[in-house]
């Protein structure tokens, strides 16, 4: 009976994450999973633009999300790396971004996913994956997570509508506090920064969004 606050992803399969989810049903509990992103000022902000609708229609998005993991540099063996126990770049990193894209943008309708691997890596999981997805009314979205790209930091979201263009994008090493926002609407020249409330700094911006 008492409430639950869970890690991501849920679970390491569906049907496991779909009993859970039953019982988190029966209990009347409150139960949450970690997603951080939607607690982030500027992603609230982009939140709002879109569903005042000044884009317009949203056509396409494009998610580019690419960062060497320690766990990726070292080449270390634990759940992270593991896609049986929860790992991997599908599960660890691909997961925030299903959540956040419905959060934005609403349902995902179909979806496929390429997963890969270098060749001289032996571990279980993958470190890089490409989705392709339809969302509702013919949106398209393609995203391309990698968490093996030596000396990059880069989490870039693009939204491209039929009156406007969005742009969230953080190049900073902390996963939560460097994101930037951009909007810029028909008959504009180039994308304008949209101010937006700081995002509280700490050791680990993740434990500010949390």
């Amino acid at each position: 009976g008492k409430p639950v606050f869970c890690e991501k992803p849920l679970a390491a399969a569906l049907e496991p994450a779909r009993r859970l989810a039953a019982v988190a049903r029966r209990s009347g509990s409150p139960t949450a999973v970690d997603f951080l992103f939607p607690e982030i000022p500027s992603w609230q902000q982009a939140k709002t633009i879109l569903e005042n609708g000044d884009v317009g229609k949203v056509r396409y998005v494009t998610v580019d999300w690419s960062v060497e993991t320690y766990a990726n540099r070292k080449r270390t063996e634990s759940w992270k790396t593991t896609a049986s126990l929860g790992g991997g770049a599908l599960n660890n990193f691909c997961s925030h971004t299903l959540y956040y894209l419905e959060w934005l943008l609403g349902p995902i309708r179909s979806m496929s996913a390429s997963r890969f691997r270098a060749a001289d890596d032996a571990r279980e999981g993958e470190t890089a994956v490409t989705l392709r997805m339809d969302g509702v009314g013919g949106l398209g979205i393609a995203a391309h997570v990698n968490t093996a790209a030596q000396f990059m930091h880069r989490h870039r979201i693009e939204v491209f509508g039929e009156s406007g263009t969005l742009v969230l994008e953080n190049r900073e090493s902390d996963y939560v506090s460097g994101f930037r926002l951009w909007l810029a609407q028909n008959g504009a020249e180039t994308l304008s920064e949209v101010p937006c409330a700081p995002t509280p700094r700490g050791t680990d911006g993740r434990v500010m969004a949390v």
